[in-house]
């Protein structure tokens, strides 16, 4: 594998300086209702440009709210910003997990208020932290398997472990010391990658080693701690399978992973996984269910918002499940047939 695209240490001002003209050509947008920043700036350079833009509900038509079509430094926006629609900014702690949502302007006459932390229920965290996880090991073995390596990408999505961490401590989900040491390295590494460049390539390849087993560790103790809420009992009983099906559009219960000497591994993903996304299409009476539905119906208001508008390139929730076929989720339930009582051990996952 090659790697390319190492982080280089970027002013604070150049964030700054382009934060603000974005937002002085918002303020000229007469939809546009507020600007907000997401997350923080840890590390110039490593960090990227988290917005959100809050519009009108009745925005008939889709203005020029892409940071891309502006000239804006490419190296800070390395994704789209967030569009919603004043309605659903109550309810946006369903749609995507807030962190650290701060205004950069508001026009007069609104007031615009984001739901907190605080105000999230024990089982609305422990389903990001699942969703979550799950994504950063699925992204961190289709990295694996290509050629090409953007290390400054790399590094910007798996230090959301530092997130996950602090959702698992919130749940009193004990984690593994390993993980910890793993975090310590990510944040070692954000704070001192531009003073210690020479030894790049093995950080790299440090942190697909390690990482593998970090989140596969994450997963592991949220899913059993779904276990602990007596969701899966629950779900058990709906299901009554004695085989385990896992593929949601094009993911499955093992992933394939290659080290940097090329030699291909398996992981498999923890049992219980299952159920937390049979939950997603069984009507549920527990209130992690009831969380699940909010979720999904707030996602899929928001995408209908995007489509009637053609803001459809703004990002949006993602619950690792094809929303806008929803209805025929059963017929995608396909391909690998995983015997439950064939996997022993108090670790469903283990890399072989």
């Amino acid at each position: 594998m090659q790697f390319h695209s190492y982080p280089e240490y970027i002013s604070f001002k150049e964030y700054q300086k382009n934060v603000e003209a974005y937002s002085n050509h918002l303020k000229n947008l007469k939809d546009v209702l507020g600007l907000f920043s997401m997350g923080s700036i840890s590390a110039p350079g490593l960090s990227d440009i988290d917005l959100i833009v809050v519009v009108d509900n009745t925005i008939s038509h889709a203005p020029a709210l892409s940071p891309f079509d502006l000239n804006l430094d490419r190296r800070l926006f390395t994704h789209e910003v967030f569009i919603l629609n004043l309605n659903l900014v109550n309810h946006f702690n369903y749609i995507f997990y807030p962190t650290n949502i701060k205004p950069i302007f508001v026009k007069n006459g609104f007031r615009i208020s984001f739901p907190s932390l605080l105000s999230m229920s024990k089982e609305l965290k422990l389903i990001y932290l699942i969703e979550l996880s799950k994504m950063r090991l699925d992204q961190l073995c289709a990295i694996s398997r290509l050629r090409h390596c953007n290390v400054r990408k790399l590094i910007t999505r798996v230090s959301s472990i530092i997130h996950s961490l602090n959702i698992a401590g919130e749940l009193s989900i004990k984690i593994s010391d390993n993980v910890y040491a793993h975090r310590d390295f990510i944040l070692s590494l954000r704070n001192n990658w531009t003073k210690n460049k020479g030894s790049s390539i093995q950080h790299v390849e440090k942190i697909f080693a390690d990482g593998l087993n970090a989140w596969c560790s994450i997963l592991d103790a949220a899913s059993h701690k779904l276990n602990q809420m007596g969701c899966i009992a629950h779900l058990e009983k709906l299901s009554n399978r004695k085989f385990m099906n896992l593929r949601f559009s094009d993911q499955n219960c093992c992933r394939l992973v290659k080290d940097h000497n090329g030699c291909c591994q398996q992981v498999l993903l923890p049992k219980n996984l299952y159920y937390h996304y049979e939950g997603y299409k069984r009507p549920g009476k527990n209130k992690y269910q009831h969380e699940q539905s909010k979720r999904l119906n707030f996602i899929r208001a928001h995408r209908q918002f995007l489509r009637k508008t053609g803001l459809t390139y703004s990002m949006t929730g993602n619950t690792g499940i094809p929303i806008n076929r929803m209805e025929k989720i059963s017929r995608t339930i396909r391909g690998l047939k995983i015997f439950m009582s064939s996997l022993t051990g108090p670790n469903v996952h283990k890399t072989i």
